[in-house]
């Protein structure tokens, strides 16, 4: 299982050094991870049949999404800007006003 994770993350690294949209957007970085491999042609299967990931060896989108948090855990040059984080947390604090049911 960590061997499927290095590889993962071997693919994901670069995107994000390279790519600096995809270090505060997954399903952007994931899109980019298809390309990467050669297989954003079919979303749909990727997307949703299991046994097509396992055959060609496509991590799931979870996996990309938990390798993106641990690289930016570990590089800090692989983290959003100040600014978008600056503004996600003015958004979390309104949905959270949202799911409290005060708006």
């Amino acid at each position: 299982m960590e061997e499927e994770f290095l590889t993962v993350e071997k693919a994901i690294e670069p995107i994000l050094a390279n790519n600096p949209l995809t270090r505060a957007d997954d399903m952007l970085l994931y899109l980019e991870y298809l390309r990467r491999i050669g297989e954003a042609g079919d979303l749909a299967a990727v997307l949703s049949d299991r046994k097509y990931r396992i055959y060609y060896g496509i991590a799931p989108y979870e996996t990309v999404s938990r390798v993106r948090r641990k690289l930016q855990e570990r590089y800090e040059d692989l983290r959003p800007n100040k600014a978008f984080i600056k503004l996600r947390r003015e958004n979390e604090k309104e949905f959270r006003k949202y799911a409290r049911g005060r708006i």
